[in-house]
């Protein structure tokens, strides 16, 4: 099988983009997680005003949803494999 040959110069051109990318991306999340966390602290204030006394530090983080509670995950690959 044939190997692609590329001059370090395009190799140079081609990480310098990716790398460029890559920071985008970065600074995109972060302004993205500087609105969140504004937001969550919005909604702290809203709770504290409406409750003096609620405890914060009590609520749970969700980080990721949990799915279909019907088919798992991996089971339904291995279901149509079988047949």
């Amino acid at each position: 099988m044939p190997h692609g040959k590329i001059l370090p110069y395009h190799a140079l051109k081609t990480l310098e983009q990716l790398h460029g990318e890559l920071a985008g991306k970065i600074e995109g999340n972060r302004k993205t997680g500087d609105k969140l966390r504004l937001q969550m602290m919005q909604v702290e204030a809203v709770m504290k005003m409406l409750n003096p006394d609620v405890n914060l530090s009590a609520i749970a983080v969700k980080r990721r949803n949990q799915g279909n509670p019907w088919f798992k995950r991996g089971t339904l690959y291995g279901a149509v494999l079988e047949c």
